[in-house]
């Protein structure tokens, strides 16, 4: 029996006699089985060995730290959590308790909020490499909130913009070593057989980029005499194939890098001496002489005293001397691929390829 003296009256308030260890004045152990202070109650809040829970409304695993008790054992509720009463986690640290997305352990990312509850935005955590995603051929950074691209890997860019791709647009092989008219590719002879030369394909990557090239284009002599003369074939064309929407031009040079550019924003280039047929070409050993003869109203100044002559004396000249020699036209032509910078920025990779074609011989279209 159990006496708790209170002033005069002496109270019998042992609830097991029997159990020196259980009377009003114990201590509540967890899990013994036993009302150990005798109020009724077994295993009750604060009792020895009672280990700290916490709610976890979001039932993410993890509690709120400001809400927690000392229990021999959780109070589990409903899902989701309807009301305060339900202490069932071990674990507490959780920094936003309404967000199953947000609590303890969870990885970082860049979106200016503390996902993983260590007290710090859009770090980078001793369990992490990165808070941004690894996308291809550059470094993603986090800033301001969201991940942007820092820099590209040599020969790559970021054209769209995004940061999701990374820089996904590489330039084409050539520009390590073509980008100006001194380093330009030669792309061979351009006979005047009016068979294309194999097509020029590269990127324009960044908008700044340029690529040159150049061709030696050659004028064979032309088939026919005075009394059947023919017509020189020469006629060199660069025409820009692709892209078709304005954002990629050709510039000519013929004769070297130093000539003026006879051709300069545009896609379609061709160069052949007018007036050319009939003709007949210079033969060996001949000088290069425009005219064996004059034709009426046709003298060429300084061609000779003997051209003088005869357009001094247009009677003297027979038939078979009234026709023109064929001028060997052949030369060197440089030509760049560049972007319009009239035009908006490139914003797919897409659209910095082209294609050009490069023939001589073809007819005026």
């Amino acid at each position: 029996m159990y006496r708790a003296t209170r002033g005069s009256v002496i109270t019998d308030t042992d609830c097991n006699d029997a159990d020196a260890t259980v009377n009003p004045g114990m201590k509540e152990v967890c899990s013994n089985g036993k009302d150990d202070n005798c109020d009724g109650l077994q295993d009750t809040e604060n009792a020895d060995g009672c280990l700290t829970y916490y709610i976890d409304m979001d039932q993410d695993g993890y509690g709120d730290s400001a809400y927690h008790k000392c229990l021999c054992a959780p109070v589990d509720c409903v899902v989701p959590p309807t009301t305060w009463s339900c202490y069932n986690r071990r674990d507490g640290g959780d920094c936003q308790d309404g967000n199953p997305n947000i609590h303890p352990g969870v990885n970082e990312i860049c979106d200016g909020i503390d996902n993983n509850c260590s007290s710090s935005i859009d770090e980078i955590p001793p369990y992490q490499t990165e808070i941004c995603p690894v996308v291809g051929h550059a470094t993603s950074v986090c800033l301001g909130a969201q991940c942007v691209i820092q820099g590209c890997e040599g020969g790559w860019f970021n054209v769209n913009g995004l940061a999701s791709d990374g820089c996904e647009c590489a330039q084409d092989a050539d520009d390590y070593t073509a980008n100006t008219c001194a380093d330009a590719k030669y792309l061979g002879e351009a006979l005047d057989n009016g068979i294309a030369l194999p097509l020029v394909t590269g990127r324009i990557v960044p908008d700044s980029d340029s690529d040159w090239y150049f061709v030696n284009a050659k004028d064979s002599a032309d088939g026919g005499t005075f009394a059947a003369p023919g017509s020189d074939s020469f006629n060199l064309k660069v025409k820009l194939l692709s892209p078709t929407n304005g954002s990629i031009k050709i510039e000519v040079r013929k004769g070297g890098c130093n000539a003026n550019p006879t051709c300069t924003g545009g896609t379609t280039y061709e160069w052949a001496q007018t007036g050319e047929a009939p003709c007949v070409s210079v033969p060996n050993g001949t000088p290069g002489q425009l005219w064996s003869c004059c034709a009426p109203g046709q003298c060429d100044a300084g061609a000779g005293a003997n051209q003088n002559a005869c357009c001094n004396n247009v009677a003297a000249c027979t038939s078979d001397h009234n026709l023109r020699h064929c001028i060997d036209d052949a030369a060197s032509f440089y030509f760049r691929v560049y972007h319009d910078p009239t035009t908006a920025a490139t914003t797919r990779c897409v659209d910095t390829e082209y294609t050009v074609e490069v023939s001589n011989g073809k007819p005026l279209e």
